[in-house]
């Protein structure tokens, strides 16, 4: 063989490669190859691409593909998405039983999951094996929060069969949502004592709330609990909240929780009588009072509130018709 072979050899191996670089697998493509794929699948698709930590599930254009929605059933072929590197992917009213495949896609070193009435799977094994950070999972049989790895940061749960949080661990959790279903309330909580990073917590559908396990969590800022019908908060850590939205808690006792603190807005929906929430409070800070639902015969209780801002009274009877409260600003609706 010449020179000029050789020469020809490495010009036509340049080329492959070069042009093997350059392409890039558009949304178009990728669909196109899934639904080839699966003949039978007559969902939709969707992709995007994300290049920090973004707002969940909300598409947008860019250089390349990394996140993936599926929507409906009939997929059983996940092949084609190993030709990009995932962040995202998100099934949605699928039938898959199994999330075997997952592993041998090719994930980023941060993953975001979301698995939204998927009632079909038995077999969640395949979470174990990815960098997960983010997963939602809504109206699907998952139970065991063990299979999520040891990097997440945000955990949505929403009518699962989670009875305990069993997390790896605890304490990288930054936000936390779980709405339990209302038929079965009776559930271990207690791990939320561990999570000293918990920025956000929202729990729903609870039975019963020990106010002692938010002792330790320096860093909340926003605390939404609802439909749980005994809450007794004992102690907040944080000196400055930004939100707390307690709502459907009859039998709601705030003790001494909320003294000394500044809270930018605090709502209390169908929550009881505010004077007797209020009973105990002192020298604490809210700049935006709402209160929904309840009969308030006796506003003395706004005075034991230090700059109040606005104060917005919802469907609420009992109130005098005329509020006088100076330098505050009065809504009634």
């Amino acid at each position: 063989m010449n020179i000029r072979f050789y020469l020809y050899l490495l010009l036509l191996f340049s080329t492959f490669v070069f042009s093997g670089a350059c392409h890039k697998v558009t949304p178009g493509d990728m669909e196109t190859q899934m639904r080839m794929a699966n003949p039978q699948w007559e969902g939709a698709f969707f992709a995007g691409y994300y290049a920090n930590q973004t707002p969940l599930f909300e598409f947008s254009d860019g250089p390349e593909i990394n996140a993936v929605l599926l929507n409906g059933g009939n997929i059983k072929n996940f092949k084609p998405l190993k030709d990009i590197r995932l962040r995202i992917l998100c099934l949605r009213d699928s039938d898959v039983t199994s999330l075997d495949f997952l592993p041998r896609l090719n994930w980023e070193k941060e993953v975001i999951v979301e698995l939204q009435n998927c009632k079909n799977i038995t077999d969640f094994n395949g979470l174990k094996l990815l960098p997960l950070t983010v997963i939602n999972i809504n109206n699907t049989p998952f139970a065991d929060t063990g299979l999520l790895g040891d990097k997440i940061n945000s955990l949505y749960l929403d009518q699962t069969q989670v009875r305990k949080l069993n997390l790896a661990k605890p304490e990288l959790l930054e936000n936390l949502v779980w709405v339990q279903d209302k038929q079965k309330p009776d559930v271990d909580i207690t791990q939320i004592a561990a999570m000293k990073r918990l920025g956000y917590l929202q729990l729903k559908h609870i039975k019963g709330f020990d106010g002692n396990l938010l002792s330790s969590l320096q860093y909340l800022e926003n605390l939404v609990l609802s439909d749980i019908d005994q809450i007794r908060l004992t102690e907040l850590s944080p000196h400055v909240m930004s939100t707390v939205w307690l709502e459907n808690c009859p039998d709601l006792e705030i003790g001494n929780a909320f003294n000394n603190k500044i809270i930018d807005k605090l709502f209390l929906v169908r929550c009881g009588d505010p004077a007797r929430i209020f009973s105990k409070l002192t020298n604490t800070k809210i700049n935006q009072l709402v209160i929904d639902g309840v009969h308030v015969p006796d506003l003395s209780f706004l005075k034991r509130i230090k700059e109040l801002q606005c104060v917005r009274f919802q469907k609420c009877t009992g109130l005098p018709e005329k509020i006088d409260l100076p330098y505050v600003q009065v809504i009634v609706e």
